[in-house]
């Protein structure tokens, strides 16, 4: 193995590998990425057994071959040298990293303990502009359950119904939908993707400029593009009906302007008690709605926000953690909320793009 690449291609690359990379005890050249010289191409893997990612990068190839080796490494190697290209050469099964001035020799790991990544999955191809993927995750991962006792919320569920894509998270408190409506979907897709796997998604795709290729099954997805092959296990198991729990209709409807909601909800935020509660009352006589948070340790805040108003009066209780979050994922200038009683979540959306919902329980006053 002997070659000529761009240190920093090489160095990304290998910082976008190295997360993948395992901490297994049994099996220690998991921590390690598995570099590969084929053709014109340098093919950089790295798996930890539930995700696998193989990169590939351009290359001047003077001999193939194939190394394994310590990513952090490399990369802390590279982020000290000042040349634009360096050389890889295996010398007596480590690898000598070469440059105009310096000259590293690097211990290597076994090569033949290194797992080849799993098969893709055999289905058919399903075309999606990386932009949409990467999108439809962001805006309702935030709403995914952090601990793992429940693996169907920790996680985002992903499904299409008649030409059109859902992405949905919850944590049994919220809950957010996205859906995308794409006229060329032609498969039925449906799958649970872990959230941890999620996180990586996202990073290694969203400044893919191009379309990516989906293929799974029941236990595994695979997302394909020009430089990146990745592949993820699904949980198996049944994703909560949630729309059962979407109203229908509401017994109140609010619409607000959204800056003015977010900068409120910031300011009262300030005196949030320890359970980040803020009550909101909805006072359709005066065509307002207040928003008062109490901190016995800081003090207490009161904000009253004009609102278009038809309804009945109601008064709820709210973890304003959850309604900060949300803005992230919803950026109409106005935003519509539906109430249907003390104890029923309360449903939020941009009043001229209904895309994305946020469905949020209220908290016990």
């Amino acid at each position: 193995m002997k070659l000529e690449c761009k240190k920093d291609i090489l160095r990304d690359a290998l910082t976008l590998a190295e997360r993948l990379t395992g901490r297994n005890l049994s099996l220690p050249v998991l921590s390690g990425v598995l570099l590969e010289v084929m053709g014109e191409i340098l093919v950089i893997r790295a798996t930890n057994l539930d995700v696998g990612v193989e990169i590939k990068i351009p290359a001047k190839v003077e001999k193939e071959g194939q190394v394994v080796i310590k990513a952090g490494t490399l990369i802390s190697l590279l982020n000290n040298l000042k040349e634009d290209k360096i050389k890889l050469e295996l010398v007596n099964e480590n690898i000598l990293v070469s440059s105009v001035y310096h000259t590293i020799l690097v211990k290597a790991l076994p090569v033949g303990d290194f797992p080849s990544l799993p098969i893709q999955p055999e289905s058919e191809d399903v075309e999606i502009s990386a932009e949409t993927l990467v999108g439809g995750l962001k805006s309702v991962f935030f709403s995914s359950a952090t601990s793992s006792i429940k693996p169907e919320i920790n996680s985002v569920y992903l499904y299409s119904e008649e030409n059109q894509l859902f992405f949905v998270a919850t944590d049994s408190f919220r809950l957010s939908e996205r859906k995308i409506i794409m006229p060329s979907l032609k498969s039925n897709l449906e799958m649970i993707i872990p959230a941890k796997n999620v996180s990586e998604i996202i990073r290694l795709f969203e400044n893919v400029g191009d379309k990516v290729v989906l293929n799974f099954n029941k236990n595994q997805l695979a997302i394909t593009s020009n430089n990146f092959y990745f592949i993820s296990r699904l949980i198996d198991g049944v994703y909560p009906d949630y729309r059962q729990i979407m109203p229908k209709e509401a017994k109140t409807e609010v619409i607000l302007t959204r800056d003015d909601l977010l900068a409120n909800l910031k300011l009262v935020n300030v005196f949030a008690n320890k359970l980040n509660q803020i009550d909101c009352k909805v006072q359709p006589n005066n065509k307002n709605v207040e928003i008062v948070s109490q901190n016995s340790e800081v003090g207490e805040s009161a904000a009253r926000l004009g609102a278009e108003i038809t309804g009945e009066p109601i008064e709820m209780s709210f973890n304003v953690r959850y309604l900060l979050e949300m803005f992230q994922s919803l950026s109409d200038q106005e935003v519509v909320i539906k109430f249907n009683g003390k104890t029923k979540p309360v449903l939020f959306r941009g009043a001229a793009d209904p895309s994305f919902s946020y469905l949020v329980m209220p908290m016990n006053r």
